[in-house]
């Protein structure tokens, strides 16, 4: 049973790695107070949202939730791009790509874990 533990808490250990390094990702975006908005501050204003605005559009408000806890993710190894005005082609490919290995490593550091 020690071991279950020790890979449950090794688990935990590399979730909380990720969150924390999520959380140092600076976005393009701003605070009204004018410093800039992290993965973090991002992720935790749109969760509640996602549960507020569901029901509207006949999505399950559990459902929506995780998916605004999750959906920038990968930032944490690929880094923000800022969309806000479009992207080149090029600059989109370039997006895709970092963010595919991001995503792959992802799966590695959660998989083995």
């Amino acid at each position: 049973m020690v071991w279950a533990v020790s890979a449950r808490l090794q688990r935990a250990q590399a979730i909380a790695d990720l969150v924390l390094r999520f959380g140092l990702v600076v976005r393009a975006t701003w605070h009204p107070d004018g410093t800039p908005e992290t993965d973090t501050t991002h992720t935790v204003m749109l969760a509640p949202l996602a549960a507020e605005l569901a029901p509207e559009q006949a999505i399950d408000p559990l459902e929506a939730v995780m998916f605004a806890l999750v959906h920038d993710l990968v930032e944490a190894y690929a880094g923000d791009t800022n969309t806000l005005h479009g992207l080149t082609p090029a600059a989109a490919a370039d997006k895709a790509a970092r963010e595919a290995v991001a995503l792959d490593r992802l799966r590695r550091d959660l998989a083995a874990s």
